[in-house]
């Protein structure tokens, strides 16, 4: 699941979307319950706003919070 939650926030940010609602499909296809909160209780982040900016990907290609 790891290998597939990097491309989701970076694609998005990069404006990538095709490539990014891909490897969303196939998060929730692995992970029907993949979720903003799950990435964000798997990362050992210490700086809140570090680990907010991580999250933009997944949220703007559409993951549930």
């Amino acid at each position: 699941m790891v290998t597939l939650r990097r491309p989701l926030g970076r694609s998005r940010l990069l404006g990538e979307q095709e490539q990014a609602e891909r490897v969303l499909s196939e998060c929730l296809d692995q992970r029907p319950d993949f979720s903003v909160s799950m990435v964000r209780d798997g990362h050992l982040y210490t700086n809140a706003a570090a680990l907010n900016h991580y999250l933009e990907g997944p949220r703007k290609v559409g993951v549930a919070e």
